[in-house]
Parts: C-alpha cells; structure tokens; sequence
C-alpha cells in the first residue's frame, strides 16, 4: 500500500484504491477495474476476495502557531471488494478431459482466465501437474460419460445488496428456500425476501429491531411471515416495516450479508422457534435453465454415429374444445420458450419482437388500448403526472412517457396526451 501525499492518490500493488483530497478531506473509493488482478493473487480462502485498509484520521487546529496546538483523529476503515465470488464446489460435469485447457502457471492466472471468459462458469486447478481446465456441461448424478469434479464456481455481479443466498432449514422444508437482499431497512442492515407462489407463503428474513421486536436479540434476525396489509418497504429511503408473524430468530453470528459472502457458508443457531438439527445458509448461484434439446438430441445422434441433418419437433399440445389441431395457447402472460422457434403456437410478429440472445426474458414494448377523449379522475394514490414543459413536438411525448414509466415499479399503464 502506498500513498501519494501531494496527489491524494492511494495505490495496493499499484492498482489504484481511492483519492483522498488533500485541500478539503474528502474521500473517493474509485478502485480501478484492473484490481481484480491483485484480489486473483491474494493467498486466502474467502469467497468473497477483500481487502481492509485500517486508516487513521487526524485534524489539526493551527491556533498559535508558536505553541503546540490541540488535534483530534478517529479511525477509518475501508473495504476494497472483488465483484465477482469464488464457491469451492462439487458438481457433476461431462469428461472434462476434452473441455476447454489454459495455459496457466498458477492458481491465480487460471482464476484470471476464467474471470475474463463470459461462458466459464466454473475453473479447476490441478497444481500436481500445473492445469487449468474450464468444465463445460453440466449433467445428472451417476449420469455415463460424466464424473463428479471439485472445482471453483464463478460467481458474477457478487456484493452484499445483490447477491441471494439459500436457508436449509432442515426438518422444515417449507421455511428453507432461496432469500434476495430486498430492502435495506436502514441502521439495521439488509431484509431479505423469499419468494412463493402464495404471499402467504412469502416469507421474510429481516434484522432485529428493538423498538420493534421481542424474542431476539441486536444482530440476530427474524423469519417472519408477510403481512400485506402492514408491511411497509420503501427502498429509496431505506425504511422497512415489517409485521406478519414470527416463525423463528435466528444467529448468523454476525452480518448476514458479509459472513455469507465471506465464507461461503455459515451455520445458523436457533434461539427461538420450530425445532431443527441444523440451519445452514450457503450463498446462492445460478442455476442451469432447460437445456437446448436440439443441442441434446445432436450430441446423441452423434454419438450413435447417424446421419446429421434432422429437426427437432416441438411439443404440442391440442385443445379438445375445438376443431382446430395443436391450437392449444400459452397464457397471455406467458413466455414462450425459444426453442420453439417459428413454429405454432408461436407467431412471426412475438418471434421478432425477442431480442437476440435475451432466451425471451425482456421487457416488452408499450402498445396501445384505447385513443380518444377519454378521461380518468386523476389522484394522488392511483395516478403520477409528469410534465414535459420543453417539448415541442406532440408526438414525442409517449416515448417519454413509456420511458417514465419503466421507472416506476407499479406502473403497468400510462396516458400520452397534450393538455
């Protein structure tokens, strides 16, 4: 670590850290994004790669300059993260002996490796012989022509209010699930949110509040049930209320957020509620979407040694209350898969409206219900109004509306129009 005091620059490794303003004190964490390089050297086992900086703050009083002055300072601690967390796992992969091999000389260039490949979602190193190898496809348990691998999972977009983590509640299936970081309920730290088909079934994992809450402790948490009509979140001011029932408390030990991430994994104690052998919460990673079934059915036929050159018929499925064959619809609100291509019931107009490499997971465009001198008694509980006093042309104004509108989480409709 080194510290320019006439720039304000600080460095680690010479990667650059943050700017401390020598004139004013104030301070910007800025890392530059070539950092990564020294957290994939860094000899540790955290999950989640970091670096603390323990500073010293010192303000001096110049009142005499003849005389010795009084000062004052405090501590100032900062934390340089990694985006990315690294999971020692155990997974089944497709014989890795033909997957994709990198010249690397070390852990940490094999680490690098992987980190600036988009598709590698995993990297093992064998230090025996000096081998860096990506495992590629994944495959069941016990599955031929595939064999169980130690390896490291990639994590990308990794931070303390993005990344999900999983409750294995054990002896209660229905409390373990995957929980988000959701709101960040102020001085108390993140609440998390798992999500159920039912909101009866949603539950909450948020920090223990003393002006609220009994039956637990500063730095435990509650698993709460939902209560939609008193739960309060509003997340730009980080003010969180949370009132349905209380299933358990729990201890992580510390801040949830920073332990999971940290280590990967972290034993949970039960200070009250249903009973258990073990709680466990592990952090979460992505999982493997529906295979490519023509990339499936390709691989097989080639194994077989046939002839290539084959289609892959979708699945359909037929509406017995009409005449029509194969007519039965996905839900409006449904996604189709990709897979089925220009093929019913998927029509050329929604097939050219998914973006490329999206897998149909986007939002879509605006379209319009009805035009005219339509009317609604606009209020301050059911209606935002935006202005748009600068433009001149009428019909840019649904545009700019449409994109106000993606801003807001509850709005699903908007009017365009010139008063």
């Amino acid at each position: 670590f080194s510290f320019d005091i006439t720039t304000g620059a600080a460095t680690l490794g010479l990667y650059h850290g943050f700017t401390l303003d020598p004139v004013t004190g104030a301070i910007r964490i800025e890392p530059s994004v070539d950092m990564t390089s020294f957290f994939d050297k860094l000899t540790t086992t955290e999950t989640l790669r970091q670096v603390t900086l323990d500073c010293a703050v010192i303000g001096h009083y110049v009142f005499n300059p003849r005389e010795a002055n009084p000062w004052v300072a405090t501590a100032l601690k900062i934390v340089l993260r990694d985006d990315s967390c690294w999971v020692n796992t155990t997974a089944w992969f497709r014989d890795i002996a033909g997957d994709i091999q990198i010249e690397a000389t070390s852990e940490a260039d094999c680490r690098s490796a992987c980190r600036n490949v988009s598709n590698c979602t995993h990297f093992k190193w064998n230090s025996t012989v000096g081998e860096c190898v990506f495992p590629r496809v994944r495959c069941d348990a016990g599955a031929s022509s595939c064999e169980e691998v130690a390896a490291i999972e990639k994590v990308t977009d990794c931070g303390d209010r993005k990344t999900c983590f999983y409750l294995n509640y054990t002896d209660n299936w229905d409390y373990s699930g995957e929980y988000c970081p959701q709101v960040d309920s102020g001085f108390n730290g993140i609440a998390y949110r798992r999500v159920s088909v039912t909101p009866e079934d949603t539950l909450w994992l948020a920090p223990f509040d003393s002006h609220r809450d009994a039956n637990c402790s500063a730095g435990q948490y509650l698993l709460r049930r939902t209560d939609a009509q008193k739960d309060f979140q509003e997340k730009f001011s980080a003010v969180a209320e949370f009132n349905g029932e209380v299933i358990a408390c729990l201890d992580f030990g510390g801040d949830l957020s920073s332990l999971v991430l940290v280590r990967g994994s972290v034993d949970v104690s039960v200070v009250s509620g249903p009973s258990t052998s073990s709680v466990r919460a592990t952090i979460g990673t992505a999982s493997c979407p529906a295979p490519n079934i023509t990339e499936v059915v390709a691989a097989t036929l080639g194994e077989q040694g046939e002839v290539e050159g084959f289609v892959v018929d979708p699945l359909r499925l037929d509406d017995s209350s009409t005449v029509d064959a194969d007519d039965f619809s996905l839900h409006p609100c449904s996604c189709f898969p990709v897979e089925w291509g220009l093929n019913p019931p998927v029509v050329d107009e929604s097939f050219q409206d998914v973006p490329p490499e999206s897998n149909n997971q986007f939002y879509p465009k605006a379209f319009q219900i009805v035009e005219g001198e339509y009317t609604c008694e606009a209020d301050a509980t059911n209606f935002i109004t935006i202005t748009f006093p600068q433009v001149e042309e009428e019909s840019e104004v649904p545009a700019l509306c449409d994109d106000s509108c993606l801003s807001f989480d509850n709005c699903t409709y908007f009017f365009a129009g010139k008063a």
